[in-house]
């Protein structure tokens, strides 16, 4: 969960719903381990999470799919890290291959604030047991009260116009003393974000008041 309240899964499932739509706009075939916000598991089963990680390898492998990825948003105790972050399991070439692929995106599209690379992991289970190229997505960080922010922000907004004081107050709060040229600076990779992944979504400028997305 969080800092605001957020839960990873509601936040990860929009985000997915819009890739998903992405690919599929560019033919490519996309098979989700789950579309609704439901566990894998039954309520029989005694460890629930291990049930649900079983069951998304099943899908997985059953759909001889060429690549895996799945998406999270990471956490960490210190509020002010931030960052998107690819991992890869460690004995798979073609996994470091493609992890370094889309860091070096993750990278171009946040600027030089986000300095993280892709890195090898052997303990997570979906890498470790899943058949296809896979690579683990933590796309930001919800114990960082901004980036936590402002994916909620522009997850539920599509078609809002947002006054500049309201996002200026839940990404870097009431008493923060941050200039707006840093938000939009922010908006600036958002943009170039859209644009780069071929998105029909466009942040306009609304003279006076703020940013809408449409």
């Amino acid at each position: 969960m969080g800092v605001d309240g957020q839960l990873e899964k509601e936040i990860n499932l929009q985000i997915i719903r819009k890739l998903k739509a992405y690919l599929e706009m560019n033919d490519v075939e996309v098979v989700l381990t789950r579309e609704k916000d439901d566990g894998l598991y039954s309520s029989t089963d005694k460890n629930k999470k291990s049930a649900d990680m079983k069951k998304r390898v099943e899908i997985i492998n059953g759909a001889k799919a060429d690549v895996m990825v799945s998406i999270h948003q990471n956490s960490y105790h210190q509020p002010e890290i931030s960052g998107a972050q690819v991992f890869y399991y460690q004995n798979s070439q073609e996994g470091k291959r493609f992890a370094q692929l889309m860091q070096k995106r993750f990278d171009y599209c946040l600027g030089e604030k986000n300095r993280r690379q892709a890195k090898a992991n052997g303990g997570y289970y979906l890498l470790a047991h899943s058949k296809p190229v896979s690579v683990i997505v933590e796309a930001g960080f919800l114990s960082n009260p901004k980036e936590a922010a402002l994916l909620e922000i522009f997850l539920h907004s599509k078609g809002q116009t947002l006054p500049r004081s309201m996002i200026l107050m839940k990404g870097w709060g009431p008493d923060s003393n941050v200039e707006e040229g840093n938000l939009d600076n922010y908006i600036h990779f958002l943009r170039r974000r859209l644009q780069n992944t071929g998105s029909s979504l466009q942040i306009k400028t609304v003279r006076g008041i703020g940013y809408a997305l449409q």
